[in-house]
């Protein structure tokens, strides 16, 4: 599981131009994640990927920045409200502000390969529980 921060450069002539940089969230250690990081980081984003394990955070955070972008790594659980809150705190420290906050949690569940039907109810609103709980922390990050 894994969120993160992206700090954004504006583009000169656009309305956040005479603000300079903000920042924002980004989860990038998965497939849909990792996919994401580098479109940022190409677009001038400074980005602040978390995950979970951070070997696989940094992982993508290396490969960012050997492209020539910018990127830091960090053990966050997007499970977890304080520990959101408080990567969030060390983001807006040194960014100044969120712009972006891409959420791209997974849940690894076993039964992923099984019928619709043959799910309980447990294991159906797993998912979306835990992506209500992590979208819930992260997204604030917008609103302060």
């Amino acid at each position: 599981m894994m969120w993160a921060g992206v700090t954004t450069r504006a583009q000169k002539g656009t309305r956040d131009d005479a603000e300079g940089q903000g920042c924002g969230d980004l989860r990038s250690r998965g497939a849909i994640g990792s996919a994401v990081a580098p479109g940022f980081a190409s677009q001038g984003a400074n980005l602040f990927l978390t995950g979970r394990h951070l070997a696989p955070v940094e992982a993508v955070a290396k490969e960012v920045v050997s492209a020539g972008g910018s990127a830091e790594a960090a053990e966050v659980d997007a499970l977890d409200e304080q520990a959101v809150d408080k990567h969030l705190q060390s983001v807006t420290d040194k960014a100044g502000r969120v712009d972006i906050s891409f959420n791209a949690i997974g849940i690894p569940n076993p039964k992923v390969r099984v019928l619709l039907v043959e799910l309980d109810v447990e294991q159906f609103s797993l998912p979306i529980a835990t992506s209500t709980r992590s979208y819930t922390y992260t997204s604030r990050c917008g609103a302060g």
